[in-house]
């Protein structure tokens, strides 16, 4: 009867109606069965117009939060696969195992399956279904402002894999939704999917409890489990002086794993995408460093400029690039482009051979010599410019979070700092004179900062699920899980070492605000290189504090630095550029 007053409810001319004796069983029968498929048959020939549901895309904003979680997981999970129509980019180069964006154009609503299974295959499988099952993922438009759409997917019969053991396991991972609503949660769906098994979730499921008093008394465990932490699981409260000195240990830890990767580097090897990120205080100009370092050639983001330094171009060539305005937050939404930057000594196979010809001791003549400036071969880099970060951004001061969450795809970071002492923090000018240096501490702060409230918010989790869901929470900021390993084991040899505490990553629950900072600290100090474009040069004021800057390197996670002006590097760019242009503009004339 309920059914049937539902089905009235639906604005479908002539509805599907069918009535078996089962009531609300699931029907066994073949003459039941088969309205089943006539129905599911019927939905997907549907392709007259007006019957079809339209799905509307997602935003940029949206649409990029979608990629990147998705770019993301198929680097982690091998057995990610996407379900969605996807377009290559280059066909004739196509790579099915990259999913970035810049490889694949992607048809919106996304989805995709991820196989569940155990950690440790052997240790564990027991606990396990005894076939595969999957998590089916499809995003919403809004997502990841709203939960994303799961459902399992599996080919087990209800012996197998029963229906309460079904709903306890989606109700589990509805709960992980709900808490982590408002940003990806993906990656902690798979976490608490395999939680709910390696805890005994099956055995659970089959306890000789009627159905419905079953689901009720399991859901009510979880959500107590999800809602109401134990003491245990608090972070213990850590004095301000001890946050300096484990912040302080997070950077000695950062830079022994810097010079021990710098000493391992080899030459050659595979070819990866390196992506920079520019980050500073608002008006150091950052803007005026993207335009000059890829010649104005914006690719995609923000507005482009129409103006150059508040005057347009007297020929009436516009050069397009970042817009630039001598106020803070020009910069709203990232602008990308690429530049070249040349090799490092030593990374290059040729850089033992002799005037770049002859491979030493070989007598193997080198293949390319193109790509080259002074004999250094010259690799395309792809540059973001984002908006400035004010103190206080980890909390959503200025452009905050969006700021940081625009840097996660870095491979290094830039901060182009403003010299000169002629602003303050957030970008304002003032007439006396402040010391850039203190900006080097801040913005450096503001980024662990960032990931160290992320962290610290979803600690009651983390000690409940143990290091691998801190693995998996570090491994969100894309980097693989083998690089998280490596800080945790360098940060786990520190602690061992100098406070006697051995194993600190199996006794989470004996942390303190100081050893998760100190971690934060290890990690993001290591994820995050950065180097120092000491910017406008060509003002006096700026003389002394590069100075001083350079005779403290490395300090506050900088290790190299380079004065300059980027506003005489921008112009000197523009004249050749507007020069360039005006030369094919004569050319095409006279060829017509």
């Amino acid at each position: 009867l309920e059914s049937k007053q539902l089905s009235e409810l639906y604005n479908t001319p002539k509805p599907m109606i069918h009535n078996h004796p089962g009531g609300h069983h699931v029907p066994v029968k073949a003459r039941d069965i088969e309205h089943y498929l006539i129905f599911w048959r019927k939905l997907q020939s549907i392709d007259e117009p007006g019957e079809t549901c339209k799905v509307l895309p997602p935003d940029e904003e949206h649409a990029q939060a979608q990629i990147d979680e998705v770019y993301a997981l198929s680097q982690i999970f091998p057995e990610f696969q996407l379900l969605s129509e996807t377009e290559f980019i280059d066909p004739d180069n196509a790579d099915p195992d990259d999913y970035s964006e810049e490889s694949r154009k992607y048809t919106h609503p996304i989805s995709y399956a991820i196989l569940l299974q155990p950690e440790d295959m052997e240790i564990q499988q027991e606990l396990w279904p005894p076939k595969p099952i999957s998590l089916h993922v499809q995003y919403p438009v809004y997502y990841p402002d709203c939960s994303p759409i799961i459902s399992l997917q599996h080919s087990m019969n209800c012996f197998e894999f029963s229906s309460s053991q079904s709903e306890l396991l989606i109700r589990k991972l509805t709960l992980t939704m709900n808490d982590e609503e408002g940003m990806p949660c993906v990656m902690s769906l798979i976490y608490a999917a395999r939680e709910f098994f390696e805890e005994g979730g099956l055995a659970k499921g089959q306890t000789a409890l009627p159905q419905k008093e079953k689901i009720v008394i399991e859901v009510e465990a979880i959500e107590n489990e999800l809602q109401e932490p134990s003491l245990a699981s608090v972070l213990l409260p850590a004095s301000d002086a001890r946050m300096e000195k484990c912040r302080q240990e997070g950077w000695l830890i950062s830079r022994k794993m810097m010079e021990e990767r710098s000493n391992n580097s080899g030459k050659g090897g595979s070819w990866k995408q390196f992506n920079f990120g520019l980050v500073g205080k608002p008006s150091a100009g950052k803007s005026t460093f993207f335009n000059a370092a890829t010649a104005f050639a914006r690719q995609r983001g923000g507005m482009p400029s129409t103006k150059n330094n508040g005057s347009e171009d007297e020929d009436g060539i516009i050069l397009g690039g970042a817009a630039m305005a001598p106020h803070p937050f020009t910069t709203i939404d990232p602008n990308v482009g690429f530049c070249f930057v040349p090799t490092v000594d030593g990374s290059c196979p040729e850089d033992d051979a002799d005037g770049c010809e002859f491979l030493s001791n070989k007598g193997i003549p080198l293949g390319s010599c193109h790509g080259r400036v002074g004999g250094r071969r010259l690799i395309p880099v792809v540059l973001k410019d984002v908006a400035g970060l004010v103190p206080g951004a980890y909390e959503g001061r200025g452009k905050g979070n969006k700021f940081l969450d625009d840097l996660t795809d870095a491979d290094v970071l830039i901060h182009v700092l403003d010299a000169s002492g002629r602003a303050d923090s957030e970008g304002n000018k003032v007439l006396d004179v402040i010391n850039p240096i203190n900006d080097l501490e801040w913005i450096s702060n503001e980024i662990v900062a960032w990931v160290y409230t992320n962290i610290k918010q979803k600690w009651d989790s983390v000690v409940r699920r143990g290091r691998t869901k801190l693995l998996g929470l570090f491994s969100g900021y894309k980097q693989s899980q083998s690089f998280v390993e490596d800080v945790f084991t360098a940060v786990e040899n520190y602690v061992r070492d100098n406070d006697g505490r051995d194993a600190v990553f199996d006794k989470l629950e004996t942390f303190d605000e100081g050893d998760l900072y100190r971690l934060v600290s290890a990690f993001v100090m290591t994820r995050f290189p950065m180097g120092l474009a000491l910017n406008k040069n060509d003002i006096a004021s700026s003389i002394p504090f590069i100075e001083e800057i350079t005779s403290k390197l490395p300090i506050h996670g900088c290790f190299v630095a380079q004065a300059l002006s980027a506003d005489k590097e921008m112009r000197f760019i523009r004249h050749h550029c507007l020069h360039q242009s005006v030369s094919s503009t004569i050319a095409s004339n006279f060829d017509g």
